[in-house]
C-alpha cells in the first residue's frame, strides 16, 4: 500500500511554478522578415499584399462577368435550337407550339453533337399528333398539273355580241 501511495504521488505532476515574464518583454517585435516594424521590407510586403488583393478583386470581377456572359450565350443557344426544332416541325406539318404543348423537351430532341436531330423531332411530331389528336391535311395540291396545258380563258359571250363582225 505504501508503494501505491508513493506511485500516486510520483504520478501527479508537480505544482506549476508561478509564470515568469519572458525576457523579451521590453524588446520591439520583429516582422516576419526579421526587420523592424515600419522598415522598408514591411512597406514593400504591404505594397505587394495590396497589389495581390487588387488583382484578386479584378479577377473575381472578370470571373463574374464571364459567368454572366456564359449564361447569356447559353440562353441564346437554347433559343436557336428551339427555333431549329420549330422549323423542322413546321416542315413536318405541325406548329411548334403544338410540339412543345405535347410535352417535348429540347434536350430530348438533340443529337450527340448538340444539334437538333431530325429523326428525334419527327418522332416527337408523331407523338404530338397522336397525343393532341392532330390529323394531316387530306387536301391534294392544286398546283400539280402538267405544264403543257395552256391556261384557258373563260369565254365571254357579251363581248362577242358587241364586237365588230369579222369579214
Amino acid at each position: 500500500m505504501e508503494t501505491e501511495q508513493a506511485q500516486a504521488t510520483s504520478d501527479t505532476p508537480p505544482d506549476p511554478a508561478p509564470a515568469e515574464q519572458p525576457d523579451h518583454v521590453g524588446v520591439p517585435v520583429e516582422s516576419e522578415h526579421g526587420a523592424e516594424p515600419g522598415s522598408g521590407r514591411d512597406r514593400e510586403a504591404a505594397k505587394f499584399r495590396k497589389q495581390l488583393r487588387a488583382e484578386q478583386a479584378a479577377r473575381q470581377a472578370d470571373n463574374e462577368q464571364s459567368a454572366e456572359r456564359i449564361t447569356v450565350l447559353e440562353r441564346q443557344l437554347d433559343a436557336l435550337r428551339r427555333d431549329q426544332v420549330g422549323a423542322i416541325a413546321t416542315t413536318l406539318g405541325i406548329k411548334p407550339a403544338a410540339l412543345w404543348a405535347s410535352g417535348a423537351q429540347l434536350d430530348d430532341l438533340l443529337g450527340e453533337d448538340g444539334a437538333p436531330d431530325p429523326d428525334k423531332v419527327r418522332a416527337a411530331v408523331e407523338h404530338a399528333r397522336a397525343h393532341l389528336g392532330i390529323t394531316r391535311d387530306p387536301r391534294p395540291f392544286k398546283g400539280l398539273r402538267s405544264g403543257t396545258a395552256a391556261p384557258v380563258e373563260p369565254v365571254n359571250r357579251w363581248r362577242a355580241a358587241f364586237a365588230p363582225r369579222e369579214k
